[in-house]
């Protein structure tokens, strides 16, 4: 009877290899789950953080070149040389010709800055061809059609479509944004 006393005593003072296994591979498990989450979580915090950055960025460009059509609106008044979609577009592209940087970003492959403007001025230019939703083609310079292919001299209202695009978390990223820039 002691005999059997004693067995039991030892069988129950400590775990068997089986049950540590089980709990190293409950315990891996739930380390590898949080870690996973806490990458992900900050795959998502930079890809939101870029973003920010892109839109701020787009929306200094969109404010410049607002402040470029009221300037050519103020420079054209009473002028007979030059019109609003002259003055307008050399002042922004003397800004915006060779694309604009933001802040963080490099360039894509093949291009000199992470960001880029892009003037329309083909009325016949639709939303489709142009990727972005504008209402295109729409009559630029008011004569009637919105068949004119280059409306760069005599336009009275501007499509503007302001590109930013980086290698992010998920490869490369990009936002689009249109704007019009109105005249007289």
């Amino acid at each position: 009877m002691q005999e059997l006393r004693n067995i039991r005593k030892g069988g129950a003072a400590g775990f068997t290899l089986v049950e540590v296994s089980l709990s190293i591979v409950v315990l891996m498990v739930g380390v590898l789950t949080i870690t996973s989450s806490t990458l992900r979580i900050d795959a998502l915090r930079r890809k939101n953080h870029e973003s920010a950055l892109a839109h701020l960025a787009i929306y200094q460009v969109a404010e410049t070149l607002q402040a470029h059509a009221a300037r050519a609106r103020f420079e054209v008044d009473g002028d007979s040389v030059n019109t609003w979609a002259e003055s307008f577009l050399s002042l922004a592209q003397a800004d915006y010709a060779d694309g604009f940087p933001v802040q963080g970003f490099t360039a894509l492959p093949g291009a000199s800055r992470a960001g880029s403007v892009q003037f329309i001025t083909n009325e016949s230019l639709t939303d489709e061809s142009l990727g972005v939703v504008m209402g295109m083609p729409r009559d630029l310079n008011r004569d009637g059609d919105s068949s004119d292919i280059n409306v760069n001299e005599d336009a009275n209202l501007l499509a503007v479509i302001i590109h930013v695009a980086w290698n992010g978390p998920n490869g490369v990223e990009e936002q689009a944004h249109p704007i019009w820039v109105q005249g007289d």
